[in-house]
């Protein structure tokens, strides 16, 4: 890193969804993206990246799952979000047409789009600041429907044609952002954590990680910061503590070390308040640096999963009978409306 300009401040985000998933349509986060920021109170950075969750459509309903409210345009605008990722598992989930619509309404907001698939890597963007480049790429590794060569799939090669690119374009710091690792779980697999360490030696650094709705550890790689996961920013997951709660991380690049702040952010909907700040700020104390024998790591990770997906399948069932019980009538027909049509779905 050769950081000409004092104090370039980039911020970060993890998974935003714009819409409704199977069983909240009707009443879930396309209804609620007016209300109370999960980022109020913090000044707007230079840069600012989120993942975005679902397409965006300019004909979009609060009765289909994954159809984005166009009105995130205005919030991502208002909030300084000028960068994000759409190389994720939920992009396709209004086919192609939804895909390509999603690229050209957010680019019709200058907001940048990362993760389209180029030459079989992701697009480079970048950002100047009197000397400085700032690039970013975008990579996907979890896959619930085919791509057809639509956004940039996660791999060593797409990896280091991306940093060739990046340092093609002469850049001052490069970014890798990746949909990747476990659901749920607060620990970084073994495979995120041998990628990571392949891009720094690669060149990357900074690596900013989401999917797993939950934070996970960070960890440091040769002075190299890498955030296996960043939580969920906005997202209609509410039946735990864990998945309500996400970090912001702002980065103040200088032409010394990066200097590092973490912010607690929560999730709202269905009209509740924040998560308590005691709550973040335990996720937050969870950061340290992950070196531990591959072998007896990957072991431990296993037998580790299989608890944490059987615990959160069990937590989902009580949450939406719990829902059942407290949302108002329309919404309990709302509720048993969408349980019913995507019951496997749902709790399977």
């Amino acid at each position: 890193m050769n950081v000409n300009k004092d104090n370039i401040k980039i911020s970060f985000v993890g998974d935003i969804l714009p819409a409704n998933l199977p069983y909240t349509l009707g009443f879930g986060n396309y209804d609620l993206l007016n209300q109370e920021s999960l980022i109020d109170n913090i000044s707007k950075p230079d840069i600012f990246f989120a993942n975005l969750e679902s397409p965006i459509l300019s004909d979009s309903t609060s009765d289909e799952a994954f159809s984005g409210n166009m009105q995130i345009l205005d919030y991502f605008i208002a909030k300084g979000i000028n960068i994000v990722s759409i190389a994720n598992n939920h992009i396709l989930e209004q086919g192609e047409v939804g895909f390509y619509e999603t690229v050209q309404l957010l680019k019709s907001k200058n907001i940048k789009v990362i993760g389209l698939n180029e030459e079989g890597t992701s697009n480079i963007e970048s950002f100047s600041f009197n000397g400085n480049t700032i690039c970013f790429a975008a990579f996907n590794a979890v896959h619930d429907i085919p791509n057809k060569g639509l956004y940039a799939e996660l791999n060593e090669s797409a990896i280091e044609q991306a940093l060739q690119k990046m340092d093609e374009l002469h850049a001052t710091f490069k970014i890798l952002t990746f949909h990747w690792g476990n659901e749920y779980f607060a620990y970084p697999n073994p495979e995120q954590i041998r990628i990571a360490n392949f891009c720094v030696k690669q060149g990357c650094d900074l690596i900013i990680g989401h999917h797993p709705h939950v934070v996970q550890k960070a960890e440091i790689i040769d002075s190299k910061h890498v955030f296996y996961s960043l939580g969920n920013a906005c997202f209609d997951y509410l039946f735990t503590g864990a998945v309500k709660v996400g970090l912001r991380v702002d980065i103040t690049l200088n032409k010394n070390t990066p200097e590092i702040r973490y912010y607690p952010i929560a999730t709202k909907g269905f009209g509740l308040k924040k998560m308590a700040e005691k709550h973040a700020s335990l996720l937050l104390t969870e950061k340290e640096i992950i070196r531990q024998n591959e072998k007896s790591y990957i072991n431990w990770y296993n037998q580790k999963i299989k608890k944490i997906r059987l615990a959160h399948r069990i937590k989902m069932k009580i949450y939406l009978l719990w829902l059942f019980i407290v949302l108002p009538v329309q919404n309990k027909y709302k509720l048993y409306r969408n349980v019913s049509r995507h019951f496997r779905e749902i709790v399977g």
